[in-house]
């Protein structure tokens, strides 16, 4: 049913449109984000939110440079006197004014002092007595839309489509219709709709795996019957492969040359040593005559690594081409497009461009999607499908999991490969909270002056938009005015710099000791001589987020160092990072940290929602898989079924295995 029969307005139909709800099925599943419990009365401490009943005597308001909005009354059964203000909200005086003598339930935080109780801009309900003490749904928010009128189109679509069919043709608790209505209007009944939400999620999690399994080839044309070259190139590089690379690469191969299409995980900690892999693997589907792509998910990231692949296969003879978002000249364009149609480009390095129809390969054996939390589902199915039937795939992701975690989601179809070791002589990055600007400065000056050193400074904003907030702009000038004076030379970059690589060619050859930048720098940035981290507003950051970071340092046999700048010192994320320094261990603590994320809400495509969810929930993982299995098995119709088919043909909800 379309939004238009509910007798919803034309602006108001685009405001819905603009948060993709087209229809009253839509409406019907924008759940809540979160809820608050108003159901027990409470004066709570200042910084939790009470709930009481309030009885106004006198409402008065005050014109000037802040419209205010005073009201003063005691708690109702006491003489306990309580002031209550609004600033700026000149709108509700009218409706503030009708509660004189009329008793109100009030939930904000409350302050307490000689005078009695105060509270600033509180919620309150009138008029329901008893009834208003309950559970309040919470919704994203949408522009232009007040949650009041979002409730009555809620309330419309139920009327017009209540009772919902079941979406699962097994019983588990209670009813879909069940589900959904104490999920909009919550009471007794809302942890059996949690639960039964979270198993339809998981549920259908497992037929969207189900699904991409049954549609993937087992076997494989392409196979690699010498690697003769490979071992050469192995043999050229600067450092012998520790024993977890070692494995990792010969295990791909034996399982490439059995005649089965390789689906492969490489997970490992930044700087672990995964990209090598990937790319000696490339070089052997070369020596085979295959193509071999490479992804990447920056333009920095991708120019690194096809330098990197350059160096490593030019010597044998193999041409290697980048496909980045940069405009090409028109012939430099069609030499391009016919070296991969051709096969004359048998390495192949690039960025999302690779996607593009304009190019076609000859015959691509293996694609390598690296940092593969970074790409949705459908990006990565795009690249496969350039290739015949059979085409092998491999994921590398710094972001470690547990293998029997992983085992449980995948199954037995994905190959995990974890890389634990480090390379020779990397020591553990060593990293704390800094005491104070100066002695910030103290540290950097000592590290660039007397050891040579660069150092990164990470900031969470380009340019000050939120007070507080520290910026690339005025960092950079601030580090300006305090390092300038001891010959330092500092630059700025963001993802918006025109001149990007240019400065990091400038700050890998040291020419600049200081780089003030965003999340940019996170991942693939490789310059062994910058061995200082400094992150400013580290709270901002999250946990896997924070490990990205500080791996840009300490990739070469000197010491690295992360200096983490907060006020909240006492943050767990934080404390975290100064403890720990593994990133299978960094990956535990944060799933522990994180949970699940909403049960609820409207971004429940990625990763962060349902395979969080699967994690935290093992055992409920495990009863949705066989659901699932069932389905597919037996070919059961079912809504649930019908919507994972529908959104995995169309590429729908592809994002929920990115992160």
């Amino acid at each position: 049913m379309q939004l238009s029969e509910l007798g919803i307005s034309e602006k108001k139909l685009k405001q819905f449109q603009k948060a993709n709800i087209e229809t009253a099925e839509d409406l019907l599943t924008y759940y809540p984000k979160r809820y608050i419990d108003r159901t027990q009365i409470a004066i709570r401490p200042p910084t939790e939110e009470s709930v009481f009943f309030f009885m106004p005597h006198r409402i008065r308001r005050c014109f000037g440079r802040i419209d205010t909005i005073h009201v003063c009354g005691t708690l109702c059964n006491s003489t306990l006197p309580v002031n209550v203000t609004w600033f700026n909200q000149s709108f509700l005086y009218e409706s503030i004014a009708a509660l004189q003598n009329t008793p109100v339930l009030v939930a904000g935080k409350v302050q307490e002092d000689a005078s009695g109780y105060s509270v600033a801009a509180p919620t309150l309900y009138s008029g329901e007595g008893e009834a208003a003490l309950r559970m309040y749904p919470v919704y994203k928010r949408i522009p232009g839309m007040s949650e009041e009128y979002l409730s009555q189109c809620i309330r419309k679509a139920f009327d017009a489509l209540m009772p919902l069919p079941e979406n699962l043709p097994v019983p588990i608790g209670i009813t879909h219709d069940e589900m959904v209505r104490a999920l909009h209007h919550p009471g007794k009944s809302l942890k059996a709709a949690l639960q039964r939400k979270r198993l339809e999620d998981l549920a259908y999690f497992a037929l969207r795996i189900g699904l991409s399994v049954r549609g993937t080839a087992l076997g494989s044309p392409f196979t690699l019957t010498s690697i003769r070259t490979m071992k050469a190139a192995e043999a050229s590089l600067p450092y012998q492969l520790h024993a977890d690379q070692r494995q990792t690469l010969q295990s791909a191969i034996e399982q490439i040359r059995s005649g089965q299409r390789l689906n492969a995980l490489i997970q490992g900690d930044v700087g672990c040593g995964k990209t090598i892999i990937a790319m000696l693997l490339m070089i052997a589907f070369a020596e085979n005559g295959w193509q071999a792509a490479l992804m990447a998910p920056t333009q920095i990231l991708a120019a690194q690594h096809y330098e990197e692949l350059q160096r490593l296969a030019t010597p044998y003879g193999f041409q290697v081409a980048l496909i980045s978002g940069q405009k090409l000249r028109k012939a430099e364009q069609a030499a391009l497009q016919d070296g991969l149609s051709s096969g004359r480009f048998s390495l192949v390095v690039g960025t999302q461009a690779l996607l593009s129809e304009n190019y076609n390969f000859h015959n691509l054996a293996l694609v390598i999607e690296d940092e593969e939390h970074k790409y949705g589902v459908m990006q990565r199915e795009k690249l496969v499908s350039k290739a015949a039937n059979g085409t092998h795939t491999i994921t590398m992701s710094a972001t470690p999991i547990p293998r029997s975690l992983a085992q449980t989601i995948y199954g037995n179809t994905l190959c995990l490969y974890s890389i634990h070791s480090k390379p020779v002589g990397r020591k553990p990055i060593r990293t704390g909270i800094a005491v104070s600007m100066e002695r910030v400065y103290q540290f950097l000056v000592r590290e660039i002056l007397t050891k040579g050193r660069q150092a990164y400074v990470v900031c969470p904003m380009i340019s000050k938009s939120e007070q507080g907030v520290a910026s690339v702009e005025a960092v950079f000038q601030q580090y300006q005015n305090e390092l300038s004076k001891y010959g330092i030379s500092i630059a700025a970059l963001t993802g918006k710099s025109k001149d990007t690589t240019e400065v990091l060619d400038s700050f890998s050859r040291n020419e600049i000791s200081i780089l003030v930048a965003t999340t940019v720098i996170e991942v693939g940035v490789n310059i062994p001589n910058a061995t200082c981290m400094v992150v400013h507003n580290a709270e901002r950051f999250g946990l896997s987020q924070l490990h990205q970071i500080r791996g840009r340092v300490g990739r070469g046999v000197e010491q690295g160092t992360c200096v983490l700048i907060s006020e909240d010192r006492s943050n767990p994320r934080l404390q975290a990072m100064c403890e720990h320094t593994d990133g299978f261990e960094i990956a535990e603590i944060d799933l522990h940290l994180r949970g699940a994320g909403d049960f609820l809400g409207t971004q429940q495509s990625g990763t962060e929602y349902y395979l969080s969810l699967a994690l935290a929930h093992p055992e409920e993982y495990q009863e949705a898989s066989k659901i699932a299995k069932h389905l597919l098995d037996k070919g059961i119709d079912c809504p649930l079924l019908r919507q994972a088919e529908k959104d995995w043909k169309e590429g729908k909800a592809g994002e929920m295995l990115q992160s």
